[in-house]
C-alpha cells in the first residue's frame, strides 16, 4: 500500500481541480462544466492560454486564488518527491515489486 503522503500527492491536485471547476460554474454563468474544467486546468498548470469567456470581478479574484493554489500545490508535490528520493522511501515503494519478482 502506498504511504499516506503519496495519496495526498494525488488528492490535493484532484481536489483543487474539483474546487476550481465548481467555482467557475458557480461564479461565471457563461461557463459550462467543460469550460470550467478547461479554465481550471489551464490556470492551475500555469499555462495561461487565455480566458474561455470574459471573467467578471469575482471570477478574476477566484482565478488569482487558483493561480496561487496551483503554484503552492506544485511546490508541495516537488518537495514531497524530493523528500522521498532523498530519504530512500521512493526507492522502497518503487523497488519492492521488482525485488519480490526477482526473489520468486
Amino acid at each position: 500500500m502506498l504511504p499516506r503522503r503519496f495519496l495526498l500527492l494525488l488528492l490535493v491536485p484532484t481536489t483543487l481541480i474539483l474546487i476550481g471547476t465548481v467555482g467557475y460554474v458557480v461564479l461565471e454563468p457563461a461557463y459550462s462544466w467543460f469550460d470550467a474544467l478547461y479554465m481550471t486546468v489551464m490556470t492551475v498548470t500555469t499555462v495561461g492560454y487565455g480566458e474561455v469567456h470574459k471573467l467578471h470581478t469575482p471570477g478574476r479574484v477566484f482565478t488569482m486564488f487558483l493561480m496561487l493554489s496551483g503554484i503552492f500545490t506544485m511546490f508541495y508535490a516537488m518537495g514531497e518527491v524530493i523528500r522521498a528520493i532523498v530519504s530512500g522511501e521512493f526507492r522502497f515503494v518503487m523497488g519492492r515489486p521488482f525485488m519480490e519478482q526477482a526473489l520468486s
